[in-house]
């Protein structure tokens, strides 16, 4: 059982590095951040590919071996931050398939099978979405971390709160910039 937990966590973690590296790249393929764009493009499918292998198998692997005992929801006033977490992994599944199923729109040989009932737009409108809900969800793992190795001092629910919120505004300001060009 420790190893199950440990490598759910373990793989977790991972999925955020993925998801970070596979957003930042997007966005710096869409919004042109380099001059060179294929190299950044091929980072992006490269990690794209990479985090929904890892995101589905985090999903199964959560269903099949991670136990939701329903505590939370009968006592949410004991585990905030765990409610938290459960609401923000719910919103990253919604997020995580509508970001994936439209981006395969973008591919030539999945066009006609998703353009129709999920086109691209979808795609760069939802992202947003994904992105804080990941933010947000990676703030109460770290919480949670921090609470199970004893590490409970004000300055790092601080440094907690102003580097997610710092990522929600910055995420924001990209995404209204976007919109302005």
């Amino acid at each position: 059982m420790k190893f199950r937990v440990t490598f759910h966590r373990i793989v977790s973690w991972w999925l955020v590095v993925f998801s970070v590296i596979t957003i930042l790249s997007g966005y710096a393929a869409s919004r042109k951040w380099f001059s060179d764009r294929q190299w950044i493009t091929d980072v992006h499918v490269i990690f794209k590919w990479s985090f929904v292998v890892l995101f589905l198998f985090h999903i199964i692997y959560t269903f099949a071996f991670v136990r939701f005992k329903g505590v939370i929801i009968k006592s949410p006033k004991k585990y905030p931050v765990r409610l938290v977490q459960q609401i923000t992994k719910w919103l990253i599944l919604v997020f995580g398939f509508l970001i994936i199923i439209s981006g395969f729109s973008h591919y030539e040989w999945a066009e006609a099978a998703f353009q129709g009932w999920m086109p691209f737009w979808v795609h760069k409108t939802f992202d947003v979405g994904l992105i804080i809900s990941i933010i947000i969800h990676t703030m109460a793992g770290t919480k949670i971390i921090t609470k199970r190795n004893k590490i409970e001092k004000v300055w790092v629910d601080v440094i907690i709160w102003i580097v997610g919120l710092a990522l929600i505004i910055g995420t924001i300001f990209l995404e209204v910039t976007m919109q302005l060009h």
